[in-house]
């Protein structure tokens, strides 16, 4: 019951002071590998992500899963305000490892779909140089090789598509060959 005041306070502030409608709950992997309670307590992992659902069905807000476990894709199936789930690794992780290319979703992808999901991409820079990258409060050089295939990747997802360049820095003409004008996805 705690819990779902918990995301019912979060959820509804935020509803009311910036209009949200899409509640991204990030780290669930992290949450639960590196928590107790989740593994110590029967039920504790389910009772929460209950009442994050339950508090933003309340206040009329969809939710998107991000880093999920397996299982999460499987809950996802009772949870009504689960709409969306992220199928790619960090975005950061590949500009500054190289590791896990983010745009291999496809499978991914198929789990998404087979539990009535909306896959989408991690966010994308539309330009290939971001000067002013900080990570972890340090100042990095990191470049997108490839802008175009990253928002190719992000419009076949078939979920949202979010590019994430620094302010003043989107490449406007890439971003709208993933859109119409108002919005709609092509």
């Amino acid at each position: 019951h705690n819990q779902y005041k918990l995301f019912y306070e979060i959820m509804s502030n935020a509803k009311t002071n910036y209009n949200l409608s899409v509640y991204e709950q990030d780290w669930l992997q992290k949450q639960f590998s590196d928590q107790d309670f989740p593994m110590e307590v029967i039920g504790e992992a389910e009772n929460w992500l209950q009442s994050m659902n339950d508090a933003a069905h309340d206040l009329g807000i969809e939710i998107m899963y991000c880093m999920p476990n397996r299982n999460d894709y499987l809950i996802s199936t009772t949870l009504q305000a689960v709409t969306s789930i992220r199928v790619s690794t960090d975005y950061v992780t590949w500009l500054r490892e190289g590791r896990f290319p983010e745009w291999n979703i496809g499978l991914n992808n198929l789990l998404a779909f087979s539990v009535g999901l909306l896959p989408t991409k991690d966010v994308f820079w539309s330009t290939g140089e971001q000067p002013g990258y900080k990570r972890s409060g340090k100042l990095t050089k990191a470049n997108e090789p490839n802008p175009g295939l990253t928002a190719l990747i992000a419009t076949l997802s078939a979920g949202q598509v979010a590019p994430g360049d620094k302010l003043g820095l989107m490449n406007k003409t890439l971003i709208m060959r993933t859109c119409n004008l108002d919005g709609t996805l092509l």
